[in-house]
């Protein structure tokens, strides 16, 4: 019987290979749209920067898709398809940051990924970023989880906006970029100063999106101050003006 597969699947390689490509990819293509989750075209690469060891990218939207183990041609080609779908790449999404430590190196690991695939960064019209988290009150114990010894509490300042010289021009490598999704976890204690954040708003200007989030066990009212502050940011260094003309 698995002589019978191989078989099969080798007369299915050489017919593909003849094909011409034009009507290779309409093959492809319509393959592709039947792994689409509920029939709708939603696929995202998602680069994670880990606290340790190598980061991890990952392609949601898509079901299994066989085509892909044919063969190195019909794979490259295929790939070449379904990066070519990507509706979003989103960059970002580690639970917490180290209060003392520089993220710019793990984030670079998280460019460095994407960069092998120029495919992606050569069509990406959406990016969505996940900016780094502080979270306190849950450092300690996340350490502790993975058998880690929590550092002490630092005098520093934590700078939340610390990745964002990188991003920016990280992201102003890609020539179809056209809109931004920023995600910024609420913490505790007051609103941050939001003026860091603006030169990722510049790059895409009124196409930026800002959302807030929260963690459980922080009251609802952090996430309107928060708003509140961006907003008010948005509309004192002038990024506002004449938006209602």
């Amino acid at each position: 019987m698995e002589q019978g597969i191989l078989r099969s699947s080798q007369r299915c390689c050489a017919l593909t290979e003849r094909l011409p490509g034009e009507i290779r990819n309409h093959i492809f293509g319509i393959c592709l749209q039947h792994t689409f989750i509920n029939g709708v075209s939603n696929v995202t690469i998602s680069a994670f920067p880990r606290w340790s060891g190598p980061g991890v990218m990952r392609l949601a939207g898509l079901g299994p898709l066989s085509l892909l183990f044919t063969n190195k041609q019909i794979h490259s080609e295929l790939l070449s398809l379904v990066y070519s779908q990507v509706d979003q790449v989103v960059i970002g999404g580690y639970i917490i940051q180290h209060p003392d430590e520089d993220p710019n190196a793990r984030w670079q690991i998280a460019y460095s990924m994407l960069d092998k695939q120029p495919l992606i960064m050569k069509l990406a019209e959406s990016v969505k970023i996940h900016m780094p988290c502080l979270r306190l009150d849950l450092h300690r114990g996340f350490c502790q989880s993975l058998s880690f010894q929590a550092p002490k509490q630092s005098a520093k300042t934590y700078n939340m906006w610390a990745v964002v010289p990188g991003l920016e021009r990280y992201l102003r490598k890609l020539p179809k970029l056209s809109a931004i999704v920023i995600v910024i976890t609420v913490e505790e204690g007051p609103a941050p100063d939001f003026g860091g954040l603006l030169p990722l708003y510049d790059i895409c200007g009124r196409r930026t999106a800002v959302n807030f989030i929260m963690h459980q066990g922080l009251w609802a009212a952090s996430k309107s101050v928060w708003s509140s502050a961006w907003d008010n940011c948005l509309q004192d260094n002038g990024r506002l003006d004449g938006l209602n003309d």
